[in-house]
């Protein structure tokens, strides 16, 4: 029964982890690759607690976290500047993502600054 709990938690913990692997795995990590890479590690791990019911508890309170981590970055103007001046992404990454509005306040964003 421990070996099993443990496999969970190499499940669900792989994923933060392969997200950290591929970040740090660039010859320059770049605030630019934040965004995408926490929605591409949320996005795992709602899968994965659908996909495995019996870790629905531990994923969800990871992704409590995540998500209010997430919805802090909306609020953060580097982010969206970040990505903006990134020639190999400006803003085709939240025009694809994002709802019209959050599209809109970025936007904003960027013509304040």
């Amino acid at each position: 029964m421990e070996w099993s709990v443990l496999q969970d938690f190499e499940m669900v913990l792989g994923v933060p982890h392969m997200v950290q692997q591929m970040m740090s795995a660039e010859s320059t990590p770049v605030l630019s690759g934040v965004i995408p890479s926490f929605k591409m590690f949320m996005s795992h791990w709602e899968k994965l607690s659908q996909e495995h019911p019996l870790l629905t508890n531990i994923i969800a309170i990871g992704l409590d976290w995540a998500y209010k981590y997430y919805g802090r970055m909306d609020h953060t103007k580097a982010y969206i500047i970040a990505m903006l001046i990134n020639p190999s992404i400006h803003l085709s990454w939240i025009k694809k993502h994002w709802d019209l509005k959050y599209i809109e306040d970025a936007e904003q964003k960027i013509c304040q600054t």
